[in-house]
């Protein structure tokens, strides 16, 4: 309605674009969400404009491959429209979080709030991370009603190690009907901090949001029978696993599908091996913006499991992967694609960048390659001292090719 109405509304637009965005009522679509959030941004509209600000600097989902669209006519059209609607209201990640952080600034605009404590707990897109702020925003958002915010809100507090307050968040949004706050309820219960920990109440907590449809839940419960918590360990709960994965997987929770591939992969529980249902799995997993889906089908390209080997593709996931979920694996394997020239020309500079940011998460594997690049003046100027340092912090945690690099250049 809001784009056939002969006066379009921004505010119609707007909130039409959030609605395809976080799948409000209707079936999630990027695409339409953006083309509703790029045609209200220009008329004026504060959710639409903050919805595309947060999209740009990849907060919410990772961004859809609309540049290289190879879709009928009409389709590419409109990607083509997005993009450049992108690049002409947001030309570089500052300008986006400057105007995602002066709509925040509005209490009214509860969306924003959202974007902007998500932005801040995650310390993506340029935003440092702060877990203080990040509340203060995601409470305002919270306190007037917005479910969403009451769930972020409950995982920045649980990082904060206040999980009665946490929990208090969940059951806020809840009782208010948002059904996945019942995963997080279940999570809390089988935190160790929480109550000493309550296995059959985590259980209990996912087995009634999976009964009410939910499908973080229903992945929760698969997750349960798989690794028998919460109930007695045998093979017939362990078959139990993938009955939940596949319900998980086909109401579209991409961890779900993630996990269905691995069972295909490796025949687990029931499955019996079929790679090419692996990689379907993966590649849905991974188009609904899960990282281990996309670490997986990077695995796949690049070892030639059920797919020809592609290192372009290879690299392709796990960039995607390093970018959406900033893990420290990814990050990892990025460096050593750009070190050897694996689907990409070789970058030291790329790929000292890429380890960096796995070992400040203290990443053995890439602690000792730091120690490497150091030791031999890759890219940076050779430095025995701080080699050592490196191959000491990889040694601790066990990593034998450390250990050997580390005595090795000691009686250098």
């Amino acid at each position: 309605r809001a784009l056939s109405s002969g006066t379009r509304c921004p505010e119609a637009l707007g909130l039409a674009a959030c609605c395809r965005y976080f799948g409000w009522g209707v079936e999630k679509s990027e695409p339409a969400a953006l083309l509703l959030g790029s045609l209200g941004a220009y008329l004026g509209s504060p959710q639409a404009r903050a919805l595309l600000a947060a999209h740009t600097l990849a907060f919410v989902a990772p961004l859809p491959s609309i540049a290289t669209s190879t879709a009928p006519d009409p389709v590419s059209q409109q990607n083509a429209l997005v993009v450049s609607a992108l690049q002409d209201l947001f030309p570089t990640p500052d300008s986006a979080l400057s105007t995602l952080s002066d709509l925040a600034a509005d209490q009214e605009n509860l969306l924003a709030s959202y974007l902007y404590g998500v932005a801040l707990k995650k310390g993506h897109g340029g935003v440092p991370a702060n877990a203080q702020a990040s509340v203060s925003h995601l409470s305002s958002a919270s306190k007037a009603g917005f479910v969403m915010a009451s769930v972020e809100l409950g995982d920045v507090l649980v990082s904060l190690h206040e999980l009665d307050q946490a929990m208090d968040a969940y059951r806020l949004a809840e009782k208010a009907g948002y059904l996945p706050a019942m995963c997080n309820i279940g999570n809390l219960y089988g935190n160790k901090e929480y109550s000493g920990q309550d296995l059959p109440k985590m259980v209990e907590w996912y087995r009634k949001g999976a009964e009410l449809g939910d499908p973080s839940c229903m992945r929760g419960l698969g997750w349960c029978y798989q690794k028998c918590l919460g109930m007695p360990t045998s093979s017939a709960n362990r078959l139990k696993s993938t009955e939940w994965y596949r319900k998980a997987a086909e109401a579209g929770f991409g961890r779900a599908m993630n996990d269905l591939g691995f069972y295909y992969q490796k025949g687990l529980h029931g499955v019996e091996v079929d790679l090419p249902m692996a990689i379907y799995w993966y590649q849905a997993g991974a188009n609904a913006g899960d990282t281990a889906a996309m670490n997986n089908l990077g695995f796949c390209y690049r070892n030639a499991v059920g797919v020809e080997k592609n290192e372009a593709l290879a690299l392709h996931w796990t960039k995607r992967a390093a970018q959406v979920g900033d893990q420290a694996n990814s990050w990892r394997t990025l460096g050593w694609s750009y070190q050897n020239g694996l689907g990409c020309e070789v970058d030291l500079a790329e790929a000292f960048r890429c380890y960096s940011k796995a070992a400040e998460m203290d990443f053995a594997q890439a602690l000792n390659d730091m120690g490497w690049f150091y030791e031999k003046g890759l890219h940076v100027k050779a430095d025995r001292n701080k080699a050592i340092e490196y191959y000491e912090r990889a040694s601790a945690k066990g990593h034998s090719v450390a250990i050997k690099n580390l005595t090795r250049v000691r009686k250098a």
